[in-house]
């Protein structure tokens, strides 16, 4: 365990705590029942599966497997869809779904992946999941296991 969600604060703090154990940690999170062990994404004030409002975040290691995605190909921002301002430069993008491997049951982990050409991907290619973004806008990132990682000099 990371630390119980405070969902006393509500789904906009739970969305700041979020996003703050993201900066902090640089690891993918979930939360997961402490009743019942379920896992959940997005996060939710009780556990679906029991009801109760013991959660933690924890921790669902750096990889898994594609289940689905949907690639981004416009930069054009709609009364209903926009574009967050850091990641106009990137499309086309896809936001993708990933089965962490730490998981035993279903997961859909939303993730961010850029730079891939969204014909390479494919449901069960394998993943490596990382935090990227900045304190300020920290996200869940997915990379293709066989794409090269940047070497630090």
């Amino acid at each position: 365990m990371i630390e119980a969600c405070d969902v006393r604060s509500g789904g906009d703090g739970m969305a700041i705590q979020y996003r703050r154990l993201l900066a902090e940690r640089r690891r993918p999170i979930c939360p997961i029942c402490r009743d019942c062990g379920r896992a959940q994404f997005p996060p939710m004030l009780i556990c679906p599966q029991c009801g109760s409002s013991e959660i933690d975040w924890r921790d669902v290691g750096g990889s898994g497997s594609i289940r689905t995605w949907v690639p981004v190909h416009t930069s054009t921002t709609t009364d209903g869809f926009t574009i967050p301002k850091w990641l106009l430069a990137d499309t086309p993008y896809s936001s993708v779904f990933v089965q962490p491997d730490a998981l035993t049951q279903d997961l859909r982990l939303p993730s961010l992946m850029t730079g891939v050409d969204p014909s390479r991907l494919a449901a069960g290619a394998r993943v490596v999941l990382e935090v990227g973004g900045d304190d300020q806008h920290p996200v869940v990132t997915s990379r293709l296991l066989d794409e090269p990682t940047e070497i630090e000099e």
